[in-house]
C-alpha cells in the first residue's frame, strides 16, 4: 500500500495475537494501540481479518515521503468494532497516515444503515 515506495518494516496484528510479541508475522501483536507505538515512518501495520477492540486513538506520524500505512489484509476482513465511547471508532490523530480496507463500526455518532469502511485517509500535518 505504501504509496512512495515500499514499506520500511512491516508490522503483523491478528485477533489470536499478543501485544508482549515482536509483531512478526508469525508472532503478531494484538491490539491498534501497540502496533501504533511500534510503527515509525514508512511503516506498513498489516491487520489479519477479524475483530478488533476500537474505541481507541492514535497519534502516530508518518512523513510525506514514508507514511504510516494501517492495512487490511483483505478489504473488509479486519473488523474494527468501537464500545460506543468516543465520537469514532478509530480516532486518528496522526499525520501522514493512510487507514485502508477496514469495517470500521460502534462510534458515538450513529449512521443508519450501519456503514462498511474501505478507505484511505491522509492527513498532513498541516491539516491538508
Amino acid at each position: 500500500m505504501q504509496a512512495h515506495g515500499a514499506a520500511t518494516a512491516t508490522i503483523y496484528v491478528s485477533p489470536t495475537g499478543n501485544d508482549s510479541s515482536p509483531g512478526t508475522h508469525a508472532a503478531p501483536l494484538r491490539s491498534i494501540e501497540h502496533a501504533a507505538k511500534a510503527a515509525r515512518p514508512g511503516t506498513e501495520v498489516v491487520f489479519e481479518d477479524g475483530t478488533y477492540a476500537g474505541s481507541v486513538t492514535t497519534d502516530v506520524n508518518g512523513t510525506a515521503d514514508a507514511p504510516i500505512s494501517f492495512v487490511s489484509a483483505h478489504r473488509g476482513g479486519a473488523r474494527i468494532i468501537g464500545d460506543g465511547s468516543q465520537d469514532a471508532a478509530w480516532q486518528n490523530n496522526g499525520g501522514y497516515v493512510d487507514i485502508v480496507g477496514f469495517d470500521i463500526t460502534g462510534s458515538k455518532l450513529t449512521a443508519w444503515p450501519p456503514i462498511s469502511v474501505g478507505f484511505l485517509s491522509r492527513w498532513s500535518e498541516s491539516g491538508s
